[in-house]
This record gives C-alpha cells, structure tokens and sequence, in this order.
C-alpha cells in the first residue's frame, strides 16, 4: 500500500490553494500582502492574507461589507458563533436607535422652524 500524501506549498508559513499552486502570481500576491486593522488591532501578514482569502471573494479585495464581517468573526473560522451574532445584533439595535434619535431631532427641529 502506498502512501499519497499531497506536497504542501507555503509561502512564508501560508498554505496555497490548488490554484494559487499553480498561479507564478502567488509570491507577487503575497508579497502585495496588506495587514489588516480589524477592531483596532494590527493583524500579522499571516493572519491578514488569509482573512483576505476567506472574505475577499473572486477579486480577492477586501470590501466595506467583507471587513464588517471580519469584524464580527472575531475566531475567524468564517462562520458566525451564537456569541457573535449576539453582538451584531446588539450593534444593529444601538444603530437603530440613534438614527431613531436623529430623526426625532430633524423632526422637532423642522417643526420648530416652520413656527417661527
């Protein structure tokens, strides 16, 4: 019985997918690499481009929706724990309630000027 095991391609400690494998853009991906800030913390190279694998889709761009679901994956195994949707949850209230807020304001602001 033979042993398959398959050659493992790492740049720098990251495993490369199939494709990357195959890809002469990989060390020129890699090396174009940008670290990440996600809640205020600096993430490695490491952890960075592979967020960016996870996340950033086709274009391998990281977009405003894919960084706020970085944010909220705070294991980043790239799926939402109950802990984690608790706290989305949480931040979608307080954003209702202050545009609530801030319509109340333009409301009674509106009102007030209209009667003087």
């Amino acid at each position: 019985m033979t042993d398959k095991t398959e050659e493992v391609v790492q740049i720098d400690g990251v495993e490369l997918t199939e494709a990357e494998k195959s890809s002469a853009n990989a060390k020129a991906q890699w090396e174009n690499v940008q670290r990440l800030t996600i809640n205020g913390v600096l993430k490695s190279k490491e952890e960075s481009y592979k967020l960016t694998k996870m996340y950033g889709g086709d274009d391998g761009v990281l977009d405003e929706l894919e960084m706020t679901m970085i944010k909220y994956d705070t294991d980043h195994n790239g799926t939402f724990d109950i802990s984690e949707v608790k706290s989305i949850m949480f931040d979608m209230d307080k954003k209702t309630k202050e545009v609530n807020i801030n319509i109340h304001l333009v409301i009674t602001l509106c009102i007030y000027t209209i009667q003087y």
